[in-house]
């Protein structure tokens, strides 16, 4: 018997931050950006009178990768006439690929794989923060992709292999002024002024993609079974926090987006005297996206105020047995 363990992690953080006054700049930008990136790949062969391998590969993202653009607390921007922008972007990678093959008697493949997005990606202005200036932009930006394969053959008297294949992304996208939802603001809250416009934008583009292939060929039995499942549940948030109090001379935008698509895709090939093949596949496309102002928040703008959430969800899952 054949068994591997692999694990892919990445869990860095990414901040860029402003702290302090500022009264002189033609431009302002606080700008970071990530790119992570998982990849656990495995190859199992066993070949005997009895033979099985165990295969086991997790490629994650963890909740520790965030990237965060921020005004802090403590920052006076007084800067009539300047664009201001705070620019979070990342992207995040997961892939977990594994290939079996068992030659035996009697032959056996057990997997488990799973791909996972984790971690956020924020911009914000904290409260406590004052600005004046010619716009402000607040922008995250997010695309994700989580990838899980499995191909395995079994080959013998007697035949099977059984897979569990797993792909999820569940990543964090913020951008907001004033403190984080459901907080209160402590002290000082956020004060916005600008000439133009006001902009605070979150958006993601997510998808999870998860495939599964089994074959078992016995001269007497065989038997393959795969458990399927894709899902693309990313959380978008774009508000004004509590208290917070923005005031454009042009327009005022808060909006959240989210493109998900998650699509699951299962085969089981069993050939033998007495076969059986199967597969269940589960595809769930379910993000989380809101746009909104918090309790006690404050907009005055002589332009149009818009506040936007939008999502496109798509789920695909395909089941194909053979015996």
């Amino acid at each position: 018997m054949y068994k591997r363990q692999l694990s892919a992690k990445v869990g860095g953080g990414v901040k860029a931050l402003l702290d302090g006054d500022v009264s002189n700049a033609a431009t302002v930008k606080v700008e970071a950006t990530g790119n992570n990136r998982a990849d656990a790949e495995a190859l199992a062969i066993a070949v005997g009178l009895f033979s099985g391998a165990g295969v086991g590969a997790d490629a994650l993202i963890t909740d520790s990768a965030d990237v965060e653009a921020v005004i802090d607390a403590n920052a006076s921007l007084t800067l009539p006439g300047t664009q201001v922008q705070v620019l979070a972007s990342n992207t995040n990678i997961a892939i977990s690929e594994t290939i079996g093959v068992s030659v035996a008697g009697l032959a056996l493949q057990g997997m488990d794989i799973n791909s996972r997005i984790d971690g956020s990606t924020r911009a914000f202005v904290d409260h406590g923060a004052s600005i004046d200036a010619g716009s402000l932009e607040v922008d995250a930006d997010a695309t994700s992709t989580s990838t899980a394969n499995v191909t395995s053959v079994s080959v013998g008297l007697a035949a099977g292999g059984g897979a569990s294949i797993n792909a999820i992304d569940r990543h964090l996208v913020e951008a907001f002024i004033g403190p984080a939802q459901g907080a209160s603001s402590a002290g000082t809250p956020a004060s916005i002024s600008t000439s133009g416009d006001i902009a605070v934008r979150a958006g993601i583009t997510s998808r999870a993609d998860a495939e599964g292939s089994l074959t078992g060929v016995g001269i007497g039995v065989s038997a393959s079974f795969a458990n399927v499942t894709a899902t693309a549940s990313p959380t978008v948030r774009a508000f004004l926090g509590a208290n917070a109090q923005i005031t454009a001379a042009n327009n005022v935008f808060i909006e959240a987006d989210a493109d998900a698509l998650a699509t699951s895709t299962g085969g089981g090939v069993g050939v033998g005297l007495g076969s059986y093949s199967g597969s269940q596949t589960t595809a769930n496309a379910s993000p989380s996206v809101s746009a909104f102002t918090d309790s006690g928040a404050s907009i005055s703008a002589s332009g149009a105020i818009t506040i936007d959430a939008t999502a496109i969800n798509r789920a695909t899952a395909d089941a194909v047995g053979t015996s």
